[in-house]
C-alpha cells in the first residue's frame, strides 16, 4: 500500500496478489478529494486510433457501488505484485512482479490511464524499482546471479 506523495492528489495504491487498485479514500478537505476525482476521471477510449499506443495492461473502471467505496481503477497484472511505488509528483506509479518470466516492471500513468513495460529484455531478476526524488531517473535493482 502506498499513499500518493502529491498533497493535491488524495489517492492510495493498493497491491494485493495480481491486482493493483487506485483508491480515493476521500480523506481531508472535500476540495482535495473532489479535485482528485476530477484529475483522474476516466478518459473515454479512442476508437480505431492507430497512432495512439495501446496500454499493455487493461485499466478497469469500477461499478457504481465500488466507486462509492473509493475505488477509481483496478489494473490486473499477470503475476503477483511485489512492489508498488509512486513517482514524487504523484502522476506515475510503478509495479514490480519479481516472479514473472518477462515484463516484470510496469510504469502506470495515472492521468492518462496508460501502462507500459519499460524493460525490453528478459528481466526476471528485478527485485525493486524507484523513481529518483527530483530528477527524471528510474532505478532498477536486480539480484546477482553469482
Amino acid at each position: 500500500m502506498q499513499w500518493n506523495p502529491n498533497p493535491a492528489i488524495t489517492a492510495l495504491a493498493v497491491a494485493y496478489g495480481t491486482m493493483l487498485v487506485v483508491i480515493n479514500p476521500k480523506l481531508g478537505a472535500s476540495r482535495a478529494h473532489e479535485g482528485t476525482d476530477k484529475l483522474i476521471e476516466p478518459i473515454p477510449p479512442v476508437e480505431d486510433d492507430d497512432t495512439a499506443k495501446k496500454s499493455v495492461l487493461n485499466w478497469s473502471t469500477p461499478s457504481a457501488a465500488e466507486f462509492e467505496t473509493g475505488i477509481r481503477y483496478t489494473i490486473p497484472h499477470k503475476n503477483d505484485i511485489g512492489q508498488a511505488n509512486w513517482h514524487h509528483k504523484g502522476n506515475y506509479l510503478s509495479t514490480v512482479m519479481p516472479q514473472a518470466e518477462a515484463k516484470t516492471v510496469f510504469i502506470h500513468a495515472l492521468l492518462r490511464q496508460h501502462s507500459q513495460s519499460p524493460l525490453s529484455k528478459k528481466s526476471r531478476d528485478v527485485q525493486c524499482v524507484a523513481f529518483h526524488p527530483a530528477k527524471p531517473f528510474f532505478f532498477v535493482a536486480v539480484s546477482s546471479s553469482t
